[in-house]
């Protein structure tokens, strides 16, 4: 069971619980109100649940948005790391729509770890 939590300058986002899959597909559009500059980036976070317990990060990456002021739409995959920095983590396909400050950042995150 997975879930993404994403940040964008101070403002936080999270996806429905994707039960049973190793190949989860959130399929969530997120729109954050802020604008993007050449140092912004998204924190994204893959986090594993279950019912009894605390919830776990699966992998992490932080992607930075800087392309979105040259190129309004993006899709790419993103290789996720463990909190210890180290990588095999598998990976997220996220696809981005930048309106030049009427909303940036997340949009459309289908792929997943595991």
């Amino acid at each position: 069971n997975t879930y993404c939590l994403l940040s964008f300058e101070g403002s936080k986002e999270k996806t429905s619980v994707v039960k049973d899959s190793t190949h989860p597909k959130w399929g969530k559009d997120v729109t954050f109100k802020k604008k993007v500059t050449g140092t912004s980036t998204l924190a994204v976070k893959v986090m594993g649940s279950v019912s009894l317990g605390k919830d776990w990060v699966v992998g992490e990456t932080t992607v930075p948005l800087g392309f979105l002021l040259s190129k309004s739409s993006h899709e790419g995959a993103y290789p996720l790391k463990s909190e210890s920095g180290a990588g095999g983590k598998g990976k997220i396909t996220l696809k981005f729509q930048y309106a030049g400050g009427a909303g940036a950042g997340g949009g459309d995150d289908d792929g997943g770890g595991g």
